[in-house]
């Protein structure tokens, strides 16, 4: 059956969130952008047993992936997505998985980051066992080039 009022006064006031289970995460990352509007609020970040991570963020509602504009459209969001680099990379740190699934967009011409696996220090921190054997280190290119290649040609 579908309820279509909230049981609590508590549940009228809740809102809407994500919850993801990973092994790594940067907070620090993820708190710079959502405190620079580039990223979803992050509401905690707390380990759990086994090495594994519990993360729980603002759900965006209306925003969709970057790559799901028309590719006449994803140009526009150029500007911005270099504005929200430029936050981490002032400081000597990188996203590290700049792919087009990690962007979100709104319709007023806003982007908002996600997906904090693999932030790290630039030339100090190196990519997971499994997607470089070579442990090859991150740099702070993020190369947001070959994403807005993929996001304009379809």
């Amino acid at each position: 059956m579908e309820r279509t009022q909230p049981d609590s006064p508590a549940e009228a006031n809740a809102k809407p969130i994500v919850v993801k289970f990973t092994r790594t995460y940067s907070k620090i990352v993820h708190d710079l952008l959502a405190g620079e509007g580039f990223a979803p609020e992050l509401l905690a970040v707390e380990d759990l047993v086994g090495g594994w991570k519990i993360v729980v963020m603002e759900y965006l509602s209306g925003w969709v992936m970057l790559q799901e504009k028309p590719p006449e459209e994803r140009l526009k969001y150029k500007q911005r997505l270099n504005e929200a680099l430029g936050v981490i990379h002032g400081r000597n740190l990188i996203h590290g998985d700049v792919r087009c699934p990690n962007n979100l967009v709104s319709e007023d011409g806003n982007v908002k980051f996600i997906d904090f696996d693999y932030c790290g220090v630039d030339g100090e921190d190196v990519y997971p066992w499994e997607w470089d054997h070579t442990r090859r280190q991150r740099d702070a290119k993020d190369n947001l080039t070959t994403c807005l290649y993929i996001y304009t040609s379809g």
